[in-house]
């Protein structure tokens, strides 16, 4: 399975079921559309996004400048939202979903079950369930 950690898991069991129970359990503060809230619903994600370590996948290399100057720079989603222009999140969803599904692939493959990282580690135990 493709994943932001150091060593692929297995989320159907122990370790690797408490960080995909973390990871997809409903924030606190869940976004009712109103713009007062929105900055809680961001904070709440972008802490999720930490603990889980998912900022590598929330960022997205934007092409800057044309010719020989032209140039990228790297947005996090969560921070830079305004900045990231659709066509490269839809760019970077087609990858995904290809790196997910495959040509012939229709479900992700769980390759190589390890134990987690020091610092998913210590992430798994500071969550309660």
């Amino acid at each position: 399975m493709t994943s932001p950690f150091a060593k692929d898991f297995d989320p159907t069991m122990g370790d690797g079921r408490k960080l995909w129970d973390m990871a997809t359990r409903p924030v606190p503060n869940p976004y009712n559309g109103s713009a007062i809230q929105a900055n809680e619903f961001l904070a709440d994600v972008t802490d999720r996004a930490l603990l889980c370590l998912w900022m590598p996948l929330l960022t997205f290399t934007v092409p800057v400048g044309a010719g020989a100057t032209a140039t990228t720079v790297d947005y996090n989603l969560l921070e830079n939202y305004t900045l990231i222009p659709l066509s490269v999140i839809a760019a970077q969803m087609a990858v995904s979903r290809t790196l997910w599904e495959g040509p012939e692939v229709t479900q992700p493959t769980i390759v190589n079950p390890a134990a987690p990282t020091a610092a998913e580690q210590a992430a798994l135990d500071n969550y309660s369930t």
